[in-house]
């Protein structure tokens, strides 16, 4: 595929995405060698695979070519006391968005970055605890919070299909989730070209 990827200029970027952690999907992007393919970096597709964004951002910042921006948290899904991790309005949840994203812009040449709003979809955890360096929940990132609708009405594991009663107020929290995440990165694109303006101005 890379003869192809040339001949057009056309880059392609590997996601990760909540099974691959960021040391396989840079194992594949290294072996493949070619300035065509690289990595669409999903900020939040780490945690299934018990990767801190952060860390993740680290190690593929040479080779990112987009950026999926996404916030989520981890809860109880309702039913056994199983953990489940559940998209929140950008902001809303357990990443360092600020953190994450100054960092990529920082150490990448993107002048643009994907807003993911998929509030509320839910996942579970697809590898073992560990496996992206990350061995337990509880702090930062999987930090264990409320489910961002109450439990005995809707449990997490019914967020993506929905149907009932309150099936109104879902669309209208999903589209708010929509407004308040673009404000919320519009804000952030501010802050980080003020700052850019300060350290320039010295």
């Amino acid at each position: 595929i890379i003869p192809l990827l040339e001949k057009y200029r056309i880059r392609l970027a590997i996601e990760n995405h909540c099974v691959e952690t960021m040391s396989e999907i840079m194992e594949l992007v290294n072996k493949l060698d070619s300035p065509w393919i690289g990595v669409l970096f999903d900020i939040c597709n780490t945690l299934p695979a018990w990767e801190d964004p952060m860390d993740a951002a680290e190690k593929c910042a040479g080779k990112i070519f987009a950026v999926h921006v996404r916030d989520e948290v981890i809860c109880t899904n309702g039913v056994d006391n199983g953990l489940v991790i559940t998209s929140t309005p950008i902001g809303k949840g357990n990443i360092d968005i600020k953190s994450v994203c100054n960092y990529v812009l920082d150490h990448t040449t993107l002048d643009r970055m994907i807003l993911e709003i998929s509030f509320p979809f839910t996942t579970t955890f697809q590898r073992v605890p560990g496996t992206g360096g990350v061995t337990d929940v509880g702090q930062g990132a999987f930090e264990i919070k409320s489910p961002p609708f109450a439990i005995d009405k809707i449990k997490p594991n019914d967020y993506y299909l929905y149907e009932g009663e309150l099936l109104d107020d879902f669309i209208e929290r999903q589209l708010e989730s929509v407004r308040s995440g673009l404000q919320y990165m519009k804000n952030f694109r501010e802050e980080y070209m003020k700052n850019k303006s300060r350290l320039a101005a010295l």
